[in-house]
């Protein structure tokens, strides 16, 4: 790392903060990828159990005012 240490001090913030940008580009990245991930199984389950859960709803409230 002698390079760096021979750097002056302009150069030096300026490599750190290329540095850090290119990290934060791929955190950023990586995120985007996770949710994209998430997303599939929630769509999933709003789609297809949301449904028969409000089917019950009613069912229910149908029994409830037959008993009434």
């Amino acid at each position: 790392m002698k390079w760096f240490s021979d750097l002056k001090i302009a150069r030096k913030l300026a490599v750190s903060f290329g540095l850090i940008m290119v990290i934060m580009t791929g955190m950023g990245v990586f995120a985007i990828v996770q949710f994209a991930k998430l997303y599939e199984p929630t769509k999933i389950i709003t789609s297809d159990s949301l449904p028969s859960i409000q089917s019950l709803g009613k069912a229910a409230e149908l029994a409830s005012s037959i008993r009434r």
